[in-house]
């Protein structure tokens, strides 16, 4: 199944897809941001949500970032 790992603003703009991919291996995984969306440029502290999605499962957590 395809893997997409995105980050979301406040206001639901994608700020930054970190992992997409086909066939994850089973289990528990690390993911790290490091705080830059998809042109490179760092963003603010805040809170964001981040998206999981693979085959018919879908989940949306909120997280604060801090610098």
């Amino acid at each position: 199944s395809i893997v997409d790992f995105e980050i979301y603003n406040i206001l639901g703009r994608k700020v930054r897809s970190i992992y997409s991919a086909k066939r994850v291996a089973s289990g528990e995984h690390q993911i790290e941001w490091d705080g830059k969306d998809d042109n490179g440029e760092v963003v603010s502290s805040g809170l964001y949500f981040y998206r999981l999605k693979a085959n018919n499962f879908s989940k949306t957590e909120k997280m604060m970032l801090m610098k």
